[in-house]
């Protein structure tokens, strides 16, 4: 279904103008009294997004077109990218290190110890070569663990280790027993 749905949304807005100006040709798209031609509109149209890919490009790097697709495919889609050969057009969102826990779960999952929440040299390496490309990152394996206070709190209730909303070392044993269960399909 997502796939429909990317085909039909990059269709929509790359090809506006072609498809009315093919139905113009044919003399289906003009309404009768009207003034305003399907081919006036279409080029409205792609004005329209034209302009909002300046801004969008300008503001995030990325175009319309280059959202949607991420968001439908779940990923980091950029064809400025591509194009400026700085990489694949579409590869998974590397995780935020903006703050302890997130880089403890990063470094439970690299298998990085001890587990202190800090970017030391083994981290920066690590996260390095999923920049770099060296590596491919596994965003669904990383969202399978607690990154947000509330889901931290969550975890450690069902867990049942105290809830301060923070991995502290006994919720580190536990992710990491819980990241091997995940390795080893248990």
């Amino acid at each position: 279904m997502k796939t429909a749905i990317l085909i039909l949304s990059l269709f929509v807005l790359t090809n506006c103008t072609f498809l009315v100006t093919t139905f113009e040709i044919g003399g289906a798209a003009t309404t009768a009294g009207s003034t305003t031609t399907a081919v006036e509109v279409a080029q409205a149209l792609d004005t329209a997004k034209t302009a909002g890919d300046v801004v969008s490009y300008n503001e995030t790097g990325k175009t319309l077109t280059d959202h949607i697709i991420s968001f439908l495919t779940e990923k980091d889609c950029n064809l400025v990218r591509k194009l400026k050969s700085d990489g694949d057009f579409c590869k998974a969102y590397l995780p935020r290190m903006d703050t302890t826990d997130r880089i403890r779960v990063f470094q439970i999952i690299e298998g990085i110890r001890p587990v202190n929440g800090r970017m030391g040299p083994k981290t920066r390496q690590a996260y390095w070569n999923y920049q770099h490309g060296v590596k491919e990152w596994d965003q669904k394996l990383y969202l399978k663990f607690p990154l947000t206070v509330e889901e931290v709190k969550e975890y450690q209730e069902k867990n049942e280790l105290e809830s301060v909303g923070t991995i502290g070392p006994k919720t580190i044993k536990a992710l990491i027993k819980y990241y091997e269960e995940i390795k080893n399909g248990s």
